[in-house]
């Protein structure tokens, strides 16, 4: 009976362990981990330092890297712009639909670049892009028409969530999908967001330690950020010299 009960016990424990590793955001269903941060189920939203990692990223074959930029299109854009032209490197833009109603002539010069153009949002108020899984299609479908009237002929693919898709409900991913469109995380990031990163050489530090041991690269920065600009230079740098290939989506 003692040796049942201690049994019934350690099960009970197990249990409990299991379901709080869980509710606090410790576990996903798709081969993904992520470091720090607040689940979205208890009320935070992801942190733009975390960083997705998947299997692919650090087996891949080949070395890529996605530049991948946030929260534009402004007037910081087109020094953005100008640096990955003079490398002659491709980039994906996830923009952010009042900023396109503000600077048409930017969102058709990084069309007119050959970058890809991706759906973040329309105007980054998370309470009410994410109040629940209809308001997120609502903003998503406010971006792609600010996007779609500025370029009627270019269709939008992907999408990337404010924050990320990290410990988000999977009605939030369903209404992606739904929409047509893939979403894109990321595995490094700059750091132009962080309090505690004001320098360039802290920017460029963080990209490389962020993309460490990754084959696949896919870094988060944003566009309206002039620590980004500063730091691109050295940072497209880095990974010319360690032998990546630079892709946008």
């Amino acid at each position: 009976m003692k040796k049942l009960f201690s049994i019934s016990l350690l099960l009970i424990f197990l249990t409990a362990a299991s379901f709080l590793g869980i509710a606090n955001g410790g576990g996903f269903d798709n081969g993904g981990s992520f470091d720090n941060g607040s689940s979205f189920a208890n009320g935070g939203f992801a942190m733009e330092s975390r960083v997705w990692e998947t299997a692919a990223d650090t087996v891949a074959k080949k070395r890529e890297v996605y530049l991948t930029f946030d929260d534009g299109p402004c007037r910081l854009t087109q020094e953005v712009l100008c640096i990955i032209r003079r490398y002659g490197v491709k980039a994906t833009f996830f923009v952010v639909g009042n900023m396109v109603e503000k600077h048409p002539d930017i969102i058709k010069e990084i069309y007119e670049g050959g970058h890809t153009i991706g759906l973040h949002c329309y105007n980054h108020d998370y309470k009410m892009i994410y109040k629940d899984a209809a308001s997120l299609s609502t903003d998503i479908i406010s971006c792609r028409n600010a996007v779609e009237k500025i370029l009627p002929n270019y269709q939008a693919k992907y999408y990337r969530f404010p924050g990320g898709s990290f410990g988000l409900p999977a009605e939030y991913l369903d209404a992606v999908a739904a929409l047509g469109l893939e979403y894109k995380d990321w595995n490094a990031v700059n750091g132009d967001t962080e309090k505690n990163n004001h320098t360039t050489s802290a920017a460029v530090q963080c990209a490389i330690d962020s993309a460490a041991g990754r084959n696949r690269v896919i870094i988060l920065m944003h566009d309206n950020k002039s620590l980004t600009a500063a730091s691109l230079p050295q940072i497209i740098e880095y990974f010319i010299a360690n032998g990546y290939v630079f892709k946008s989506f």
